[in-house]
């Protein structure tokens, strides 16, 4: 099961009150910051709902793997994913999955190795977008960063979804 971790230092996303948090404490190699250790989020509001509805329809099914943000327009948000055994038995290739409710335009996925690497990024202009993470292994962890654009509400909720590919 994909573990989501949250970093410390400049986080401003805003967790609805409904997330079942464990936490942990850990640092991250080479300079990347501090993180917080988050086993399990629940994405139960209504924007999320919506959400996870429009991942469905964009990928044909709900992922296996999902976690919910709220996120201000403008704003760039940071979170690590890590692999386990239960990944790799689905696939040893997933796609980072991005996308944002109906008050929400555009939204940019990157996706960073654990040296800071670029492993890929989406930055077309819509409220999906992907990134394919190949050749995985146990204990892997990427970094994530969500940018938000053209938010038309307070906040706007986005969802991250991993698939196993093929």
């Amino acid at each position: 099961m994909m573990r989501l971790s949250l970093p410390l230092k400049g986080l401003a996303t805003r967790l609805t009150p409904t997330l079942s948090l464990s936490l942990l404490l850990a640092s991250i190699p080479l300079g990347l910051p501090n993180r917080v250790q988050a086993e399990q989020v629940n994405c139960s509001s209504q924007w999320a709902e919506d959400a996870i509805s429009y991942l469905e329809a964009e990928v044909g099914f709900t992922p296996p793997f999902t976690f919910c943000f709220e996120v201000d327009s403008g704003e760039t948000e940071y979170f690590y994913i890590t692999a386990d055994e239960r990944d790799l038995r689905m696939s040893s290739n997933h796609l980072i999955v991005a996308e944002c409710d109906r008050d929400c335009k555009d939204v940019d996925l990157h996706v960073y190795d654990n040296r800071g690497r670029l492993i890929g990024s989406d930055t077309s202009s819509g409220s999906y977008a992907e990134v394919p993470w190949e050749n995985i292994y146990v204990g892997e962890e990427v970094l994530v960063e969500i940018n938000m654009y053209n938010c038309e509400a307070e906040f706007c909720g986005v969802v991250i979804g991993t698939l196993p590919t093929r």
